[in-house]
């Protein structure tokens, strides 16, 4: 038997500790740890920027430009002055006489892609790996081959594809 057998352990997780250490901090000396927690890691942080820059400005700055599919847009009122027309455009499309063929285009591509591109860049990606040339195998370019066959393949099929049935229907 133990001789601490009949004191009960406490043991704090670091969680605890700090939410105990927190307690009576005011919010000056909360901000003081913060700034120095982030200069000391401020390298961190600066690598952080460009995926982020990238972000605000390829992918959050044009959701903007996104509400010109419910507007009359005019280029010289620019995206603010030009008169709102709701789901008109919207409507306008589903019933036009080319939303049958753009579905179809875009179900086939994508379909293609799934099916041709995912196959050629796997069987391309093992070749890579289990290639015996030392400088081919490890160059990091050339993990980037089997997106580019996969797309290309799909797309010279899907347009002989397109060829052989247009003539094949006589159009």
């Amino acid at each position: 038997m133990s001789q601490y057998a009949g004191t009960p352990i406490i043991r704090r997780t670091a969680r605890a500790r700090r939410a105990a250490m927190m307690r009576n901090v005011t919010l000056s000396e909360r901000a003081r740890r913060l700034a120095r927690t982030m200069w000391k890691h401020r390298w961190y942080y600066l690598l952080l920027i460009p995926p982020l820059a990238y972000y605000v400005i390829f992918r959050y700055i044009p959701i903007y430009n996104a509400q010109i599919a419910f507007k009359d847009f005019r280029v010289l009122l620019g995206v603010e002055g030009s008169p709102w027309t709701g789901l008109d455009n919207l409507q306008t499309f589903f019933h036009s006489y080319y939303f049958g063929q753009l579905m179809t285009n875009t179900i086939v591509l994508s379909v293609l892609k799934l099916v041709c591109g995912m196959p050629l860049a796997i069987i391309l990606a093992i070749a890579i790996h289990e290639s015996s040339f030392l400088r081919f195998r490890f160059s990091s370019a050339n993990y980037g081959l089997p997106s580019a066959f996969s797309i290309m393949g799909y797309y010279v099929w899907y347009s002989f594809g397109n060829a052989f049935t247009q003539q094949w229907h006589g159009q």
